[in-house]
Formats: structure tokens, C-alpha cells, sequence
């Protein structure tokens, strides 16, 4: 295969690949760069300041990265130590020059010619021990089409030595028109730099001249011939030209005037918008921002925050990509010489212009902690600070709620009714995860009204659940943040105060768990209380035997059950409340630290307030709307039927068990669930049974044809049919 870089092995043969178009370049013999070197070094970059102060400001970044060698490794790659080979040539190029000193000079060859020769000396083994940069203008390079590059020759002092292609790393910019010399920048800006110097010069003649703009000097005499006019001209020159006769007076008299040619004062002879075109076009071809070389197009728009913003720019647009570029032809020329030895790598991380200053990094840092993004120890690594035990805590305010991925509420799409997505749950039903639920058999009225009561319930937990999810999330972030306060202001010895425990919790308490936290869970589930009685009312009313009643939330019945969120929202909260108040008067009895008390401490099997309160709100958002939505379904479905002028109702609770002995608040008979399946309670006794957490129980209107007895609820045996079936009361 023809040899496209000079980096190729020697082992690697022309003919391994046969080609029917040839893909190396050139004709055979030594082919001469199409610049002029010695001009563009003497006309633009020793002579015009534009073009040095930005190669200078090249150069000079350049050695702001850390340049390092690393080796792979399994995990991490790790440093090179200084007697890698890689390492000693990098940093040790030649005895005259360090790793910065040859940068600095590639930089400016690169920028100058376009191209960029690196001569590799080696020892006499074949193996690579320097680096050196030979002069663009002193190197050729001879090359045809099916071998490429074939060699370099270096003419020095009249002397040609040919060098191979293998001990020359060839770097240079892309040039379209030629395939073996790059493009230097100052060919493109050959004409703006021209332009740049005629300015200075056409001042420098001005001021040589005193200032004294070319014009014409009128005699109304004849002038006889050349010589005489020549002769007024020298005059003239030698009395006021020269910067000894500047502001000299010319006095003439009536017989001559002088008439100025051409810009009169230095405003005129300005030129700013040319002037500004020029900087804008060299600066733009170097990729350097005219402010960081203090040229008049960038002194006019100086300020701080620009500066800092060129500087940072410079080094994102133009630096990292340059060093990129060196680092990548680097590790070409290393590959070759040092298989495996390791590669080059630049380090951007410590150079000025890209880093914070420490008060924005403090201030960031604070910013990200009082957000909850970061833990308290987080936020004190990124200090420098030593962390603190139990400092894994985050700080959210309450109006920031974090969910993880099994709390994400997914709507059904557009248009899926309530029944559809029943049909999509896991769980045949979410009210008897443990059985199935299964409505009064043999009566296909009471069988619809029972399903369409289960898929309501099923709904409305759906809806209120993400919402109590969302409170106890905020909760458990207040918690947090209030001890994260507590623990960042106290030492690791600081006690919890000697205080009476009650004194004590009415200082932490209303922090932890403040009023308004009552409020709010108190309105979600009013909230949850009146939607759910509303649509029970309306699915009563419409589907059911019972006569029809509108919804008024002004109906006493009504409000007997909304107002029940009160009194399930003063049991949420007081058992968290009181675990809290247990813990504080706990942690004071044992001398705890506030971190202790905030953490827990194992080897006393005392468990932390931020476990106690992660351990209450875990889980409950689902089990708390499943009782909530039972009881308010219940409410509402007695106060309908009282409403109704319905007496009875019957229970479905099909929860129970024969193992089953518990027996629910409020019932008249003191019965399990199972005893109160499918039994007639009076609508008065069933307001006051209360069904456990999690419970399925519901209610129904009675049969039509069921007539009470007439000693209800003794202990008498009795007997009373419903739906066809003889139950004992």
C-alpha cells in the first residue's frame, strides 16, 4: 500500500494492495513550498504587531495545560513515572530546549509557514532519544504517487542532507491546493497585512515630513523650465520638512500660495473603520479575540466581564482544539518509536480562564446544597473541607418534592374510560389485593352497582395517592433540612441541650412538623373527601334502587363526612408526632449529639429521627387512600341513603377470615369482618364502624324485599332472608 504518512513501519510492503488509481501525491523529485518563508517571518511577524501579539499570545497559552504521559490500566488510567521513554522525550526533548520551549517555537513555525518538521535523532540501536524542529524554509520534501512522502531534504549553509521519511513527523495546517505543504494563515492575510503596514508607513511619512501633507506651492510667475521649478521645491522642503522644522511658519508673499493635497489633519488621515477592518481580519484569522493583545478594536470594547469572557473563549475555540491537535500528532509520532509505552494526554483543568474563582465556587456550591442537590458532605468535599459523620444528608426546601421512579404518576391516555383501565392493573383489583372481589352473587343490580363502586374506589385512590406522595415527600425533606441546619451549625460535641424534654420538643417540633403541615394534608384529603362523596352520590342517584337526590355539599350528612378528613388527618400527623417526641426526650435522657439524634446510634439500637420518619412516611401514601376513599365512599353512601329515606344497609366484607378477630370500632355487635359479611346494620350504626386499614368493607342498599326484624341486634338466635341466603344476627 503506497505510504501516505511518514509514520508508516518499515515492515509494511508497496505492492500489499494492488490500486488501479495511484493514491500517494507528488512527481518524483523535490518539490518546493509555494510561500516565501523569509518574507512572511520578516514582513508579518517581525514586523507587523497584530500578527506577532497573536502568535505570541498563541504561544504563550499554549504551556497553560498539564501535559501528561498515561498508561491504561483496568480502571482508571493511571501517570507515567519519569522513566517512561514517552515521558523523558516529552519533557526532555534535547538538551536545549524543554517541553514548553519547543511548543512555544512549533507554534510559531505552524502559524508562520503553515507547517511544522520534527526530527527525530536517534541512538544507534534505531531508537528515538530527541526531538527537534528543523526550519520550514530549510526543509523540502520529495515524494511521488505510489510511495507518497519518500524523503525530506534539509539544506543548511549551502549543505543538502537527505533525511527519511521515517525520522521526520510532518505536522502542518490543511491546504487545499497543495498535498504536501499546509496552508500558514499569513498567505491568507498577505493582503490585510499589506494594508496593515501601508497604514503605519503612510503615518510614519507623515510625521517624517513634520506633518506637513503633500500639496502644491502656487507662484503666479511664470516658471521657466525643470530646474527652476525643482529648485522651489527642494526650498521648501529643506526649510520646513524634516522633524527639526516642525510647526515651523511659512511666510509667503503675494505672489505665492500653498494649497494642501490629500487628508489635511491627523482625523482625516484616521481611518478608523479601515483601521478596525484590518485588527478584526488578523485577529479572526488566529482565532485570537482583539482584546487579549490590546488592539484599539478591543481596547474600545473593554471591560471586565468582557476580558473574561474573551479569555475563556480563546481557550474553548481556539486553544483546546490547537493542543488537541499537537497532543494527537504527538501520540502519532510516539506510537510508532513506543509500542504500549503509553500516550499523551493534555489536562485543561487547571488553566485560569476555565476555573471558578473560590467565591463563585462557594457560592455555586451553597446553591446546589440549599437545593437538595447535594449532601452536606458532598457540599464540604467540594470545599476542601474534612466531612462530617452522619453528613450524608441533603437539605430540600418544601416546595421541592422528589420522587423516585416507582412514585411517577402514568395517566392513562386520552380517552380510556375508568373500566379500560382497570384492564390495564397488574392487580385484578386494588381494593382485595388477597382476593378477588366479587360482588353479591345472583343479583345483577346489586353485582353492577357493587362493580362500579369498586372501579370508583379504585380511581379515586389512583388520584388521591400521588398527591399524599407528594406531601410526605415534602415532609421528609423539611426533616432533613432541619436537622442538616442543626448539623451544620453544631459540633460533633455539642449535646443536645439539658433542657426539660417537653421545653425541648416545643422548640424542635414545630420545625420538624410545623402547623401549616396540617393544614395541607387536611385540604388533600377534604379535597379527596368531596370528590369522592360527590361521585358516589351521582353513581347512587343514577344506578341504584334508591330514589334519587341531588348533591349539596351544604347537606349536613355531607359535611359529616367531608369533615372526617379532620380527624384522619390529626391521627396521620400525631402518630408521626409522637414517635418524634419519644425519640428528642430519648436522645436527651442518653446525652446525644444532635447528629446522634438526627442519625441514630446502633450499638444503643437508637434509631435516628430521619429513620423514624422515613420509616412512617414508607409506603403510606397508598394505604392511607385506600382507608381514606373506603371511608369516604362508606360516609357518603350512608348520608345518600339517609337522604334517600333508606333505613338499612347491607355489609360486603369479604376481607374475613376464620382466623380473622378483629373487630371494628364503632360496631354494635362487636363483630369480626367475617361476622359482618353480608349482615343489616340500621343506617345510624353503620356511621360509627370504622374499618381497619387497608379494609374492603362496603355498603349497599338493602334488598327490596327484606324487612327488619323486630328485635334487631339481640342476641337471640334470629333469622332474616337476604338475597336468598338465611343469616344469623
Amino acid at each position: 500500500m503506497p505510504n501516505l504518512w511518514p509514520f508508516a513501519t518499515k515492515e509494511e510492503s508497496s505492492y500489499e494492495v494492488s490500486a488501479s488509481v495511484p493514491v500517494g501525491f507528488g512527481s518524483g523529485y523535490i518539490q518546493q513550498p509555494d510561500y516565501n518563508y523569509e518574507a512572511y517571518a520578516k514582513q508579518g511577524y517581525a514586523k507587523d504587531e497584530l500578527v506577532y501579539a497573536c502568535i505570541r499570545e498563541l504561544t504563550t497559552a499554549s504551556t497553560e495545560p498539564n501535559y501528561k504521559v498515561l498508561l491504561p490500566s483496568s480502571g482508571e488510567p493511571i501517570e507515567a513515572p519519569d522513566t517512561n521513554p514517552i515521558y523523558r522525550l516529552l519533557h526532555y526533548p534535547n538538551p536545549n530546549q524543554d517541553l514548553f520551549d519547543l511548543l512555544e517555537q512549533m507554534i510559531v513555525h505552524l502559524n508562520v509557514s503553515g507547517n511544522a518538521y520534527l526530527f527525530k535523532t536517534r541512538d544507534q540501536r534505531g531508537r528515538m532519544i530527541e526531538m527537534h524542529l528543523l526550519r520550514p524554509d530549510r526543509v523540502s520534501i520529495k515524494s511521488d504517487a505510489n510511495h507518497g512522502v519518500m524523503l525530506y531534504e534539509y539544506d543548511l549553509n549551502g549543505t543538502t542532507y537527505d533525511i527519511s521519511a521515517d525520522d521526520i513527523s510532518h505536522l502542518k495546517y490543511t491546504n487545499p491546493t497543495n498535498d504536501l505543504y499546509g496552508l500558514s494563515p499569513l498567505t491568507v492575510l498577505a493582503k490585510t497585512i499589506n494594508l496593515d503596514l501601508s497604514q503605519l508607513s503612510f503615518a510614519h511619512a507623515y510625521f517624517a515630513n513634520a506633518g506637513v501633507p503633500s500639496g502644491m506651492l502656487k507662484v503666479k510667475r511664470k516658471i521657466q523650465n525643470d530646474e527652476q521649478a525643482n529648485t522651489i521645491r527642494q526650498r521648501w522642503r529643506s526649510t520646513f520638512g524634516g522633524p527639526n522644522n516642525f510647526h515651523r511658519i511659512a511666510v509667503l508673499d503675494e505672489d505665492a500660495t500653498y494649497e494642501a493635497v490629500g487628508a489635511g489633519n491627523l482625523n482625516e488621515m484616521a481611518f478608523p473603520e479601515l483601521r478596525d477592518t484590518v485588527e478584526s481580519r488578523i485577529c479572526m484569522a488566529f482565532g485570537v479575540p482583539p482584546i487579549l493583545i490590546g488592539s484599539v478594536l478591543g481596547l474600545n470594547r473593554s471591560t471586565y466581564s468582557n476580558y473574561k469572557e474573551a479569555r475563556a473563549s480563546f481557550q474553548t475555540e481556539t486553544m483546546i482544539p490547537l493542543t488537541n491537535k499537537i497532543v494527537r500528532f504527538l501520540n502519532h509520532c510516539f506510537s510508532y518509536e513506543y509500542k504500549g509505552a503509553g500516550y499523551v494526554e493534555a489536562d485543561f483543568t487547571q488553566i485560569a480562564a476555565l476555573t471558578e474563582d473560590q467565591t463563585s465556587i462557594t457560592d455555586r456550591i451553597i446553591r446546589q446544597w440549599d437545593a437538595g442537590l447535594i449532601s452536606l458532605n458532598e457540599a464540604r468535599a467540594a470545599m476542601s473541607l474534612d466531612p462530617l459523620q452522619g453528613g450524608e444528608i441533603r437539605r430540600l426546601p418544601l416546595n421541592v418534592l422528589e420522587l423516585s421512579s416507582d412514585q411517577v404518576e402514568i395517566t392513562a391516555p386520552p380517552g380510556i374510560s375508568p373500566t379500560e383501565q382497570l384492564q390495564l392493573k397488574a392487580v385484578p383489583s386494588e381494593l382485595l389485593p388477597d382476593s378477588p372481589y366479587k360482588p353479591l352473587g345472583g343479583q345483577p343490580d346489586a353485582e353492577a352497582l357493587a362493580t362500579l363502586m369498586g372501579e370508583l374506589r379504585i380511581e379515586e385512590i389512583d388520584l388521591l395517592e400521588p398527591k399524599l406522595q407528594r406531601f410526605f415527600n415534602q415532609m421528609q425533606n423539611r426533616v432533613d433540612g432541619v436537622l442538616g441546619r442543626y448539623m451544620a451549625n453544631e459540633s460533633d460535641e455539642t449535646k443536645v441541650p439539658s433542657l426539660d424534654p417537653r421545653a425541648l420538643i416545643s422548640l424542635i417540633a414545630p420545625e420538624l412538623l410545623p402547623a401549616e403541615a396540617n393544614v395541607d394534608l387536611m385540604s388533600i384529603l377534604q379535597l379527596g373527601y368531596h370528590r369522592m362523596t360527590k361521585k358516589t352520590w351521582g353513581l347512587l342517584r343514577d344506578k341504584s334502587r334508591l330514589s334519587a337526590v341531588q348533591f349539596n355539599e351544604k347537606l349536613g350528612s355531607v359535611q359529616h363526612v367531608i369533615q372526617r378528613a379532620a380527624s384522619s388527618t390529626d391521627e396521620i400527623i400525631g402518630y408521626t408526632q409522637r414517635r418524634i417526641n419519644q425519640n428528642v426526650a430519648l436522645a436527651i435522657e442518653r446525652n446525644y449529639t444532635i447528629q446522634q439524634l438526627a442519625n441514630g446510634v446502633a450499638d444503643d439500637s437508637f434509631k435516628g429521627i430521619r429513620s423514624i420518619v422515613k420509616d412512617t412516611y414508607k409506603g403510606r401514601a397508598h394505604t392511607i387512600a385506600r382507608t381514606e376513599m373506603g371511608k369516604a365512599q362508606n360516609g357518603a353512601t350512608i348520608a345518600y341513603a339517609k337522604e334517600a329515606g333508606e333505613e338499612y344497609l347491607q355489609a360486603y366484607d369479604p376481607d374475613g377470615d376464620a382466623s380473622d378477630n378483629y373487630i371494628a370500632p364503632g360496631d354494635p355487635y362487636g363483630r369480626t369482618c367475617a361476622q359482618r359479611h353480608l349482615q343489616m346494620y340500621h343506617v345510624d350504626e353503620a356511621y360509627d364502624i370504622v374499618d381497619h386499614v387497608n379494609g374492603s368493607l362496603s355498603w349497599s342498599p338493602a334488598p327490596e324485599d327484606y324487612r327488619a326484624p323486630n328485635l334487631l341486634g339481640t342476641n337471640t338466635e334470629e333469622t332474616k332472608t337476604t338475597l336468598g341466603v338465611t343469616h344469623a344476627v
